[in-house]
């Protein structure tokens, strides 16, 4: 018996009931013990109710794959279809016995083609992975912004770096663990960071070819593409916490890190780039800008 292993119990060859018979099985409590509450179909039933009726006082074996889980005394006859196994259950024991009746309930029975084993050094080289091909992305956005739009671009590149230790700290102080998805949210934040000084730089040189002066053409062109850089990225950020709220485990994360570098490449796209232009416009004192 497999609650008592080594224990011998005689069992007819013909089986008095079936496991298709079993329309259900699942622990419960009666009398604050644990008991394993069970439920026949109508077959199951007048079968059962004959069968309990016949030997009241015996043990009434049930056999899975050759083995007997348990053995209870039939007490009373028990018609009706809905049976209850009492006796010195624990809660783990109880649920465990349920999940091999409901097992015994299959139309057939399982056999193991091929088993195997996968360690944690998938997961890590997946992360691996990811993390080289974060680091592939970031030199690629920094060379395009850089060939693209000059000492502006350097500007966007270090705002862009500073994006993402903003978004490695905020994560470290959630104490969030950095997956595969995750680490595709933080990649796709570097494009949505570039892609606001994107707009901002190209606005600005709309307004020089328009012949505004330096000071006026920066102004203007913030303030101009502002508006679009808020609504992509409010959009965005909406789209975050959907997926946050009814998304499971991975896209969850995904969600966590998008949502964490919109609000860090807001600042550091239209704050930080926008003060070292200032800085370097009062420190040179151009003539022309480098776009």
């Amino acid at each position: 018996m497999r609650d008592n292993p080594g224990q011998m119990i005689p069992v007819n060859r013909r089986p008095l009931l079936t496991g298709d018979m079993l329309v259900n099985a699942q622990p419960s409590f009666q009398e604050n013990s644990p008991v394993v509450s069970f439920k026949l179909n109508a077959a199951g039933a007048r079968r059962f109710c004959s069968v309990t009726t016949e030997n009241v006082g015996k043990p009434f074996a049930v056999v899975l794959d050759n083995e007997v889980i348990t053995a209870p005394r039939i007490n009373e006859p028990i018609c009706g279809g809905n049976a209850i196994i009492s006796g010195s259950f624990t809660v783990q024991e109880s649920a465990d016995t349920a999940v091999l009746l409901r097992a015994g309930a299959l139309p057939t029975s399982l056999s193991v083609v091929e088993e195997r084993s996968v360690g944690p050094s998938l997961g890590s080289d997946s992360v691996k992975a990811g993390s080289t091909a974060s680091i592939v992305a970031f030199i690629l956005i920094v060379g395009f912004i850089c060939m693209n739009y000059g000492l502006f671009g350097v500007f966007a590149s270090i705002a862009l770096f500073v994006n993402m230790a903003m978004i490695m700290a905020l994560l470290a102080m959630m104490q969030a663990t950095l997956t595969l998805p995750g680490i595709a949210g933080i990649i796709l934040t570097m494009g949505m960071a570039v892609d606001a000084n994107v707009l901002i730089f190209e606005r600005i040189r709309e307004e020089i070819r328009g012949g505004r002066s330096i000071i006026a053409a920066m102004d203007v062109g913030y303030d101009k593409a502002m508006a679009s850089i808020l609504d992509s990225n409010l959009t965005s950020l909406i789209a975050g916490i959907i997926l946050y709220a009814v998304g499971t485990g991975p896209i969850k994360g995904f969600a966590v890190t998008m949502a964490l570098g919109i609000v860090t490449s807001l600042f550091s796209a239209i704050m930080l780039t926008r003060v070292m232009m200032i800085i370097w416009m009062r420190v040179t004192k151009p003539k022309t800008l480098p776009l």
